[in-house]
């Protein structure tokens, strides 16, 4: 299961602890460091590289909005804004913003965000694979070379029954990380392929 990096600002202890302990419940979270203003999340961001953020919208000195401008899009993570205030929702959506969390929230309620920032987060990847994929195909020659390496370049290969078929890379709309698998989403339905998401990334990066 491919391990999401996330951090965490809050200015009061009480909020980052309730975060703290709700992803303490799911194995796919890694907490990589606590914040509690906005210049340390800008410095945490830049040190940890992060894939989720829990922000705080009111932070001393510096609103969570604010401190997110100074971060360059690049780096910038998946966003969940945590809030006891529904005033800059619309504002938040400017950027890679997976949910708007309002202060109190129920578990259940904090899961479903989780699972839309891990699912946004998952379709990153995706379109960064699809990048890849491409790069990989264009590198192998040009010309007719090209042309007869790229169809197999663009397709994931999944086992369905007794056999194989070959899902091209524009059907799939993400991807999620199950143990040792990556379950794709597609238009046409759900397959397994028997790797893991930080496998399937590894080989595309060094071929």
């Amino acid at each position: 299961m491919s391990t999401v990096r996330v951090l965490i600002t809050d200015d009061e202890p009480a909020g980052r602890a309730s975060v703290r302990a709700l992803l303490a419940r799911d194995a796919r979270a890694e907490i990589v460091a606590e914040c509690a203003t906005g210049p340390e999340t800008v410095r945490a961001i830049h040190d940890h590289h992060p894939d989720l953020l829990f922000l705080d919208v009111q932070l001393p000195g510096q609103s969570g909005i604010a401190a997110l401008n100074e971060v360059p899009e690049d780096i910038r993570p998946i966003v969940i804004f945590v809030t006891a205030h529904d005033a800059h929702a619309l504002q938040s959506f400017d950027f890679e913003t997976a949910d708007y969390l309002l202060k109190p929230y129920s578990d259940a309620r904090f899961r479903k965000a989780l699972d839309r920032g891990i699912a946004r987060l998952d379709r990153g990847r995706v379109t960064d694979l699809r990048r890849q994929l491409r790069d990989i195909a264009e590198g192998l020659g040009d010309g007719a070379e090209v042309a007869a390496t790229r169809p197999t370049a663009e397709r994931l290969p999944v086992r369905i029954g007794g056999g194989v078929r070959l899902i091209d890379l524009d059907e799939v709309i993400w991807i999620e990380a199950v143990r040792d698998y990556a379950r794709l989403h597609t238009r046409s339905g759900e397959y397994l392929l028997r790797t893991t998401m930080a496998a399937l990334e590894e080989r595309l990066s060094s071929g």
